[in-house]
């Protein structure tokens, strides 16, 4: 059966590389000698509170879910947030591989993930509608879970028949707190918001020694991401596992 998933993923190597996949983080055969590096990825990638489907019913994050392959993300900042795209997007279009934000008169438009950040006064797991643009916003667990929450982010996919396509992303800021930590914790909610579930729906704006000053992102989360974009959505544990173990190999 191993032989199977190996030849598997080589084939699904082999394809990637045809279309010119971003290449691994710095550093990331290194991190993945450590014992437990896989089952941490496990986690962050499975384990957490639920996504939602368009209708706003859960979705088990027990098997992968991210942004399908071949997709642009639409990086939207709406109200009380710089509308420059900041260096931890730019940096996790890299690592995955989505493409930059079309222009509103491009066929593709409707088709891009659309993730819209805004600030807030208060965080809430219900927040209150507008003012502006009203996107939805509804999640499992409340920011009073999280001491220190900065930010919090709501994701959903956009097809009831691929709910584990993730497609849309709304971000909530604490507009009070410093400009440092809320660029931090977008960051983190960035990585929930393209799939990995671990990070959870709230966070603060820590930033890890580790953590690059520029893209505010570790070692260790770019590694996550890259690695979960290039495993299959809707793949369960044990196949995420062989899939992660056979890549890591080959670095």
């Amino acid at each position: 059966m191993r032989r199977i998933v190996s030849a598997a993923f080589a084939l699904l190597l082999l394809t990637a590389a045809a279309r010119a996949e971003p290449p691994p983080p710095p550093g990331l055969a290194a991190l993945a000698r450590d014992g437990g590096f896989v089952e941490r990825f496990l986690a962050a990638a499975l384990d957490g509170p639920p996504y939602y489907n368009p209708l706003l019913a859960t979705v088990n994050p027990g098997r992968l879910a991210r942004i399908a392959d071949g997709r642009r993300l639409n990086y939207f900042a709406w109200r009380g947030f710089p509308d420059d795209e900041p260096a931890s997007i730019a940096r996790i279009r890299a690592l995955t591989g989505l493409g930059p934000a079309p222009e509103v008169s491009e066929p593709g438009y409707d088709d891009a993930a659309f993730m819209a950040v805004e600030t807030r006064d208060m965080l809430a797991a219900r927040p209150v509608r507008g003012p502006g643009i009203a996107a939805p916003f509804f999640t499992a667990s409340a920011p009073e879970t999280v001491p220190g929450a900065v930010c919090g982010v709501f994701v959903q996919s956009g097809n009831v028949l691929r709910p584990r396509e993730l497609s849309d992303m709304t971000v909530h800021v604490l507009a009070t707190a410093p400009p440092a930590a809320q660029q931090r914790c977008l960051a983190r909610a960035a990585l929930r918001a393209l799939g990995l579930a671990g990070i959870g729906e709230y966070a603060d704006g820590v930033l890890p020694a580790a953590a690059d000053p520029v893209t505010l992102l570790t070692p260790e989360e770019e590694g996550f991401l890259w690695l979960l974009y290039r495993l299959p959505v809707g793949a369960d544990r044990e196949t995420l596992r062989a899939g992660a173990v056979d890549i890591l190999d080959r670095l």
